[in-house]
């Protein structure tokens, strides 16, 4: 990321070079009696001393810096895993400045049918808009895609839906399906797509789709071979000479061997894919990521997958397709055999896009000849940490107590002290009920006291609903659950297994201050 000098900065940087005076070189200076420069004497010593030692020459100012991503520039966005949630479109778009916008997966195709077929688990809840999400706001008009949208489908759509846009029975204003049967061209940089989950056993499944070579069914969407085949026709029949390439894809091209085959045969400079369960977008090129024989294993992987479905079903296959059908996918299975190029390996970018119902952008911006990015999240919320920190104290702090004579005194219905609590309120409280030992933990509202016998637990229970402190409590016996660690037997108390090092010259390593136990002491 590129950071811009904002222009109040930059005219002061200008306005301090050029208040800088200029300095003379060494040898234009004169005596201290106005004599002829360089002329010998004390005078010339006396005045090194007073004058401080002169530049070797005036450096010129520097021209302000500029912003890479400067106007001229093609913005465009990248989103993931929208879900339904479509209004935020407009406004990551807005926000952006964004001159077109590019959906990896997950877009949230589902319309009034899909409620009712589709299984509950697949459908958008939650968030904004109804379960199903704003499709149907975005097809009647109630939505209005302020800028360029273009989109492959992920994992979890409606076959049906995204069947109906490709047939052009569905019609969105400034909607794109970025698929594998037509490329666009977004200023200067080619876009391909390439949309579903890869799984290798639907690879030549056709599901329920009655739609060229789009495949899915029940909610669910995959990649077919079929479908990269067509992919590879339609980018063959675009020279690659004097454009950079963009390949968008729901599945990542690292670390799925068959997309980074697939960006190799279409010369792919960029590769966008869906990267929502990551917790901030990324970017990355493969030789920073694993070494060359791993590649390689992953491309071999690729191609085992793509031979065993092949082969398990070639008969049915080659009676129920057309020779155009067929010549299709032995051109996918054929970049199946490829192996990671040097190109690919140092110098093919991708980017994952993480989810943007979660706050992650990323832009990418390209002019004639060069294209740039910059990733974008809000940042990672770390409070879960305390959660663990308090849960570690908790168990720590109870380990000492003794379950079957312990009771938990808590504010009733979930509310909290009035004042804080001490051990002096807790003893005053139960009086002639002996507290053994009072027990706080931090930031947990939570008291255990430990009783000095196990009959006095159900008379300390019976005061649920009384003031300790200026706050009305409720009582419970502690479970065996709360003390899990406390039921666990000392360390020392374990039997342990015998030190493999015993046997060996020389003895344990540890010095027999491991955690094994020692036949003999080390020689």
């Amino acid at each position: 990321t590129f950071l811009q000098m904002s222009q109040p900065s930059r005219a002061a940087a200008a306005a301090d070079e050029g208040a800088k005076p200029a300095v003379a070189k060494p040898d234009e200076g004169k005596g201290p009696a106005g004599g002829q420069k360089g002329a010998p004497g004390k005078g010339n010593k006396d005045q090194k001393k007073q004058e401080p030692k002169a530049a070797t020459a005036h450096k010129p100012a520097r021209p302000p810096r500029e912003h890479f991503f400067a106007a001229g520039k093609t913005r465009i966005l990248l989103l993931s895993d929208l879900q339904g949630q479509l209004s935020l479109i407009n406004e990551h778009a807005a926000r952006a400045r964004a001159d077109v916008v590019i959906c990896t997966g997950n877009f949230g195709f589902f319309d009034e049918d899909s409620i009712k077929t589709i299984s509950e688990k697949y459908l958008p809840h939650g968030g904004r808009g109804p379960a199903g999400g704003e499709f149907m706001a975005l097809l009647r008009g109630t939505i209005k895609l302020a800028v360029p949208v273009y989109v492959v489908w992920g994992a979890h759509e409606d076959v049906k839906v995204v069947g109906k846009l490709r047939t052009g029975q569905y019609r969105i204003p400034n909607l794109h399906l970025l698929d594998e049967m037509a490329s666009h061209l977004v200023g200067s940089v080619r876009l391909f797509g390439l949309g579903g989950a890869v799984e290798y056993h639907n690879l030549l499944n056709a599901g329920d789709s009655q739609v060229d070579s789009i495949a899915g069914e029940a909610g669910q969407m995959w990649t077919t071979l079929l479908q990269i085949g067509e992919l590879l026709k339609t980018a063959r029949a675009v020279p690659a000479a004097n454009e950079m390439r963009v390949l968008v894809t729901f599945t990542g091209g690292i670390l799925e061997g068959l997309i980074g085959q697939l960006s190799m045969e279409l010369k792919a400079d960029v590769v966008v894919s869906d990267s929502a369960s990551a917790p901030f977008s990324s970017s990355c090129i493969p030789c920073f990521m694993l070494p060359m024989y791993s590649l390689e294993d992953i491309f071999e992987s690729a191609r085992e997958g793509v031979n065993d479905v092949y082969e398990r079903v070639r008969a049915e296959l080659q009676a129920a397709c057309t020779p155009a059908d067929a010549a299709l996918i032995e051109s996918a299975i054929k970049i199946s055999k490829l192996k990671p190029s040097i190109h690919f390996y140092r110098d093919v970018l991708h980017v994952g896009v993480s989810s943007t119902r979660r706050g992650g952008n990323a832009m990418l911006f390209a002019d004639s000849s060069t294209i740039g990015f910059e990733l974008f999240h809000p940042g990672c919320n770390f409070e879960q940490r305390r959660k663990y920190t308090a849960t570690s104290q908790h168990m720590q702090r109870t380990s000492t107590l003794k379950a079957d004579c312990t009771v938990i005194v808590r504010p009733a219905q979930g509310a909290a002290w009035t004042k804080p609590v001490t051990d002096a309120d807790i003893r005053a409280f139960f009086g002639e009920l002996s507290v053994k030992e009072v027990v706080h933990i931090d930031d947990v509202p939570d008291v255990y006291v430990q009783l000095q016998e196990h009959a006095a637990v159900q008379s300390a229970v019976r005061l649920s609903n009384q003031i300790v402190a200026g706050t009305r409590v409720q009582i419970s016996a502690m479970r065996r659950s709360d003390d899990r660690l406390s039921s666990r037997p000392a360390r020392d108390a374990r039997p342990r297994k015998p030190c493999m090092y015993d046997q060996r010259p020389g003895g344990c390593r540890f010095g027999g201050s491991c955690e094994f136990a020692h036949a003999a002491a080390s020689s």
